[in-house]
């Protein structure tokens, strides 16, 4: 057969079938140049995707995935699944390093496919992070040696343990002194008593004596909630820190809210790296960074810009990284189309310059109320589209000094904003009457005041207090709707 033309040697593989060409591919180097070209036409895998490292893999290709990563690194795979199954799909891609970037278009109804979640342990090579993005929220899976206790129960429902995410004397202090308290709790029916020794001794065999938990069973355990049409699996590579994987369900956002949680035992170099990969396929309009999340001030910013649909911003006392906040301004930042924000003070005066679009603000005074005089005068010097304020001071308790009206600092002139809102709970008094007049007046093109504080302002001072305020307008007397106590 060798020396045939190379013509009559085509025509004879364009004879033979996917099943015989393979067989011929595995002879020798010389067949495998000359059937394998063949081979993969017919499965729709052309020279260019290979030379791209961007390759499309169908349904009953899945064996010629090594075949094609050995004549040049996959980068970019894409698997067709087209409700098949991915059978054998993990002891495929096992025989190979690991993929950067990997696309499953597979429906998920549940993440606990055991298939499904032996690919991914597959591609995470080991006891790395895992990290699922899905319903517009984010959830980690740290590695551990057992699963958690499920299914204890107390007098009022089933309840679960997280044992394993203990460490050191924390979870010794939780084995002597929370669990026997919680069977005291329950002592009085046996059946249930007797049904959490029986989870406990289960979990501490799991624990101590057992073999450890499968990597697989784990990320299947934490992401059984996730379900999408295809699911984007990515390893994320952080220089001077452990890389970790990034799972994508792009479906819908719920309520159109993206959701980024705390990130615990997550460095600030690998923050910025999730948010650098983060992207959500719909189009979220709020955007909530929960407490200790602990991001990079630009990485936030770059998100928002990456996503324009985002309108509204909600940061949480100890979201961003002080260290970030005193940087110098990055030269590649832009502003974003945020038109809504809601924020301690200490964040205003180093977001505000980023935001000139903002309408609404929530300044929440009440966890750090030290810093709104700073906070107000970034947003007055300034040029701004602002036009209404909401000022949440919560429950002042022993640091009543701490109302801005009862305090001889008063901000700079507020110009531009329409409508303010205060809310608070205190004793009012007498100060209260003469201060905070005198502080509004700050506020000079106000036209509405909202006093959700009715219940510390008594009903008798309420009008005098409202006349006290209206004498300070500026506004004429058609634009000026009064004060309205809530």
């Amino acid at each position: 057969m060798l020396p045939l033309p190379p013509e009559l040697l085509q025509l004879i593989l364009s004879i033979l079938d996917h099943r015989d060409l393979w067989v011929l591919v595995q002879v020798s180097r010389f067949f495998q140049q000359l059937a394998l070209p063949s081979l993969l036409s017919r499965h729709n895998i052309t020279p260019l995707q290979i030379h791209s490292g961007s390759v499309c893999v169908r349904p009953g290709a899945y064996f010629l995935i090594p075949r094609i990563y050995f004549m040049r690194p996959i980068q970019h795979l894409t698997i067709q699944s087209e409700g098949l199954s991915l059978h054998g799909l993990a002891h495929i891609i096992r025989d190979i390093p690991p993929i950067p970037d990997v696309l499953l278009r597979v429906r998920v109804e549940r993440f606990e496919d055991p298939e499904l979640a032996e690919i991914v342990a597959t591609l995470s090579r080991g006891g790395r992070d895992t990290i699922v993005v899905a319903h517009g929220s984010i959830k980690v899976s740290h590695p551990r040696s057992a699963p958690r206790i499920q299914g204890l129960r107390y007098i009022g429902g089933p309840w679960t343990v997280e044992m394993s995410s203990l460490d050191g004397w924390l979870w010794l202090w939780g084995c002597i002194i929370y669990l026997p308290i919680l069977f005291m709790a329950i002592a009085i029916n046996i059946m249930e008593l007797l049904y959490n020794l029986y989870l406990v001794a289960v979990w501490t065999y799991r624990r101590f004596l057992g073999p450890p938990w499968d990597q697989a069973q784990r990320i299947a355990a934490d992401f059984d909630w996730v379900s999408g049409d295809s699911i984007r699996i990515r390893t994320i590579l952080v220089p001077g820190a452990s890389q970790f994987m990034l799972l994508t369900v792009p479906q819908t956002v719920d309520g159109n809210l993206l959701y980024l949680p705390g990130l615990p035992g997550f460095c600030s170099a690998q923050s910025r790296a999730l948010l650098a990969a983060l992207s959500v396929t719909d189009a979220p309009e709020s955007l909530y960074v929960e407490t200790d999340c602990g991001l990079d001030l630009y990485a936030l910013l770059a998100l928002a810009e990456h996503h324009p649909s985002i309108a509204w911003l909600t940061l949480r006392s100890g979201s961003l990284n002080t260290t970030s906040l005193r940087s110098s301004v990055a030269a590649n930042s832009h502003p974003t189309r945020i038109k809504s924000l809601r924020a301690p003070p200490k964040y205003i005066p180093h977001v505000w310059p980023f935001l000139p679009g903002i309408t609404y603000l929530d300044i929440d005074v009440a966890g750090d109320p030290s810093q709104l005089a700073e906070a107000l005068a970034a947003i007055a010097a300034s040029t701004t589209q602002l036009s209404e304020l909401f000022l949440s001071f919560g429950r002042p308790g022993p640091r009543r000094q701490s109302l801005p009206w009862r305090g001889a600092a008063f901000p700079p002139l507020m110009r531009g904003i329409a409508r303010l809102t205060i809310y608070a709970d205190f004793v009012y008094s007498d100060r209260d009457a003469e201060g905070l007049p005198r502080w509004l007046a700050r506020f000079p093109d106000l036209n509405r005041i909202e006093m959700r504080c009715a219940a510390s302002i008594p009903v008798s001072s309420r009008v005098g207090l409202a006349e006290s305020i209206g004498a300070t307008r500026t506004t004429s007397p058609g634009a000026w709707a009064g004060v309205h106590f809530i």
